[in-house]
């Protein structure tokens, strides 16, 4: 007689809990479809909750726009391993509007007959060097002035109160190359032994604003030079 309404107690204590749970639940789905509209579309893709270990999708980021032309990053080449000479040749003959040159020596021939070729076919060639550089028997500048190419010397005595300087620049400009402007640099001189034994290092990089700083560099060193010849 005593275990009836303790069994009885027992069952109602259940039947409440599981009435709880159901109204609990449902209140909690309610919540959620009201909630959802004002949760941003990125939600656990960029916002993120504390504890949350669920896996996330990254959120998708808008197209670039179409008018934007694509990055192309620097490129970085050694000599004697990359065959400098032959990526300078190629950048020659594609290039279609101008080529600036700034070198301290030039006695690399197949170059020089690269810009010669360029010059027949109209392309702009201008070289600023180092009198320096004109010592060496094998230099091209002659070769250059023959066919038409610009070439001026560096002047040591620019600054009459300064001591003599070297004009030991080493850098290149083609204006328009692939539809790029492009600007290279680096330790190697235009010369045969630059190319094929030294090592030395060339960066081509096809960034405006590096191309522009490079154009008014050479600029201010054809005000510090005379015309050759």
């Amino acid at each position: 007689m005593t275990k009836l309404p303790v069994l009885a107690l027992f069952l109602l204590n259940t039947i409440y809990a599981q009435q709880s749970q159901k109204i609990v639940t449902s209140a909690a789905k309610k919540i959620t479809t009201k909630s959802a509209p004002l949760m941003p579309p990125t939600f656990n893709k960029t916002h993120f909750i504390v504890g949350d270990t669920r896996p996330r999708t990254p959120a998708q980021s808008s197209p670039a726009p179409s008018n934007q032309a694509p990055h192309i990053p620097a490129q970085v080449l050694f000599s004697p391993d990359d065959d400098i000479r032959q990526h300078l040749v190629t950048l020659i003959e594609h290039e279609k509007y101008a080529i600036r040159i700034a070198a301290f020596a030039f006695t690399d021939p197949a170059i020089a007959q690269a810009l010669c070729a360029a010059r027949q076919r109209g392309v702009t060639v201008e070289l600023i060097t180092d009198p320096g550089g004109l010592q060496d028997r094998q230099s091209k500048v002659g070769m250059l002035c023959e066919h038409g190419i610009d070439v001026r010397v560096y002047n040591p005595n620019y600054e009459p109160k300064s001591a003599p300087s070297l004009m030991h620049n080493k850098f290149a400009l083609f204006d328009n190359n692939n539809n790029h402007k492009i600007a290279l640099t680096g330790s190697l001189n235009w010369t045969k032994s630059a190319c094929d034994r030294n090592q030395e290092n060339i960066t081509i990089m096809r960034e405006e604003s590096v191309f522009n700083r490079f154009a008014q560099q050479f600029e201010v060193l054809k005000k510090r030079s005379k015309q050759y010849r």
